[in-house]
This record gives C-alpha cells, sequence and structure tokens, in this order.
C-alpha cells in the first residue's frame, strides 16, 4: 500500500544512511550532483536523460558513498531480517532458485568467491564487485556507455588482490585471430535475406530484429536503433557503428539446412 519510493527509503535506506538514495518517481525532478549520461550513437555522441519514472532499477538514483554502506550491510547487517532477505544478503537467490540483481552474481574470479551485481541503460552503466572471503568491494558507475565497468572491477582487484588469486592462465585469443582475418565478403542477396528475423536475447528477453533493406542487411535493436552488417563472411558480419565497438561480430548458426537461425553476438571476445 505504499509507493516504492516510500517503503525503501523507510526500512532500507534510512536505516543504512544511504542519505542521497532514492527511486526517482518524478522524473522532473532537480537533483544535485547528478550525473548526465552520454551514449555514442553512429558516431556521435548525445546526452541521455531519463523523461519517465522507472519504478525499477532504472529508476534507483545513489553513489559510490551510499553503495558502500550497503555494502558493509552484507557483513553486519543493520535491517529486519525475514527468509528472503537472508536468502538475498547470504546467497543473492530468493526462493531457493531465483538468481536476483544480477543473471549469475555468484561465481569465481581467478579462484576467489565472486558476488557481481551490473546494470546500465543508455548513457549509464553500473558494476559492484564483492570478494565476501576478503570483504573487499570494488564499485564503478559510469556515465559514459561505452565502459565496461565489471572489466574495470577485475583490474581493481588484481591489484589490491594480488595476493589471493590464482595466477593468470595464458589462453590462445582464437577470435581476435579470426577478427585479423576478417574482410568484407560479397553475399548473395538469398543468404542475407534467410537471415531476416526476430531474435530474443537469452539474457533479458528483449527483441532485436534483423532486416533487409537497399542490398544489406541491418540490426534494429530495442531501442529502433538501425545498424549496418558488413558481412566478412556468409555467416559473420560487423556491425557497423552505433554504440558496437569494431571487435563486435555477429554470427549466425543452424542445426539443420532448414532450421531457424541461432544469432551470437561477440564482443571483445566474449
Amino acid at each position: 500500500g505504499q509507493p516504492l519510493d516510500v517503503f525503501l527509503t523507510k526500512y532500507l535506506f534510512e536505516p543504512l544512511g544511504m542519505s542521497n538514495t532514492f527511486i526517482m518517481e518524478d522524473p522532473a525532478r532537480i537533483v544535485k550532483r547528478r550525473a548526465i549520461g552520454y551514449q555514442r550513437t553512429n558516431g556521435r555522441w548525445h546526452q541521455w536523460t531519463q523523461g519517465s519514472a522507472g519504478p525499477g532499477g532504472r529508476g534507483l538514483y545513489t553513489c559510490v558513498d551510499d553503495l558502500y554502506r550497503w555494502d558493509q550491510n552484507f557483513y553486519n547487517n543493520r535491517l529486519s531480517t525475514g527468509k528472503y532477505f537472508t536468502e538475498f544478503i547470504t546467497e543473492g537467490t530468493l526462493l531457493g532458485n531465483r538468481n536476483v540483481v544480477d543473471a549469475t552474481p555468484t561465481g569465481t574470479y581467478r579462484g576467489v568467491k565472486r558476488i557481481q551485481f551490473t546494470g546500465g541503460m543508455p548513457g549509464y552503466v553500473a558494476a559492484m564487485t564483492q570478494f565476501p572471503d576478503q570483504q573487499f568491494t570494488a564499485i564503478c558507475l559510469c556515465n559514459n556507455s561505452t565502459i565496461a565497468p565489471w572489466q574495470i572491477n577485475a583490474r581493481i582487484a588484481d591489484l589490491y588482490l594480488a595476493n589471493d588469486l590464482e595466477p593468470v592462465q595464458n589462453k590462445v585469443d582464437h577470435e581476435a585471430a579470426r577478427r585479423s582475418e576478417d574482410e568484407e565478403t560479397a553475399v548473395d542477396e538469398a543468404e542475407l535475406r534467410n537471415k531476416v528475423g526476430a531474435f530474443r536475447l537469452r539474457a533479458d528477453g528483449r527483441i532485436w530484429r534483423i532486416v533487409f533493406r537497399n542490398g544489406r542487411l541491418l540490426v534494429i535493436d530495442h531501442l529502433n536503433n538501425a545498424i549496418p552488417l558488413i558481412p566478412v563472411g556468409r555467416d559473420r558480419f560487423q556491425p557497423a557503428g552505433g554504440f558496437f565497438e569494431e571487435t563486435a561480430r555477429f554470427e549466425f548458426t543452424r542445426t539443420a539446412p532448414e532450421s531457424p537461425f541461432s544469432l551470437t553476438s561477440r564482443w571483445n571476445g566474449g
């Protein structure tokens, strides 16, 4: 019976002293020290400001100092406890099987336990990476959506937890070798057209579409941006521009000649 912002402020933020954290209920509200987001689209930079209320993670405004207070509560809890809260604060799951905040919050990094929370929207990206056994956390908030904050957190951990981490295994970067051999390739129109369709992202269910226009394929993302796909093979393409880095590649695969395609996007080999 309460607005989400009122509930969270009363039961979470105020008890932890998170005085600069709230859910944005009024998009016209003036917020002191607010960071404006920046998004690069088709080679140009644009400011990104939120024009509507968002009750979920997109509507959460916070800062590093407050996230530090939230982080410390995992080790010395000051909030009211209950079954679901206990599951969340100890394992990052609810109802025994539902991961919260991130798809796989609990894992390892170079041999040590890691719990990682990530998020983003156009113009903003964030990552909070906990190493609970060392009681060490790296927090990176950024108003430039071309940066990968989880990679920055990993580099911070490499420095501060050097004595606890396993040695880095040298791996052959097969994807980098493939990229070095990529060249723009002529592909028959029929081969392009048979890849047209809608593709649902496994991570969050959003829909991207592949369309054929003016003799080439384009990817239409969930924000209706149209990015050309340059063929570097019959089933391998490089997105040209948008928010994609130069290392990005799209690969179409199918299990049988007449079966639907699956689409894999690879960024920096991931």
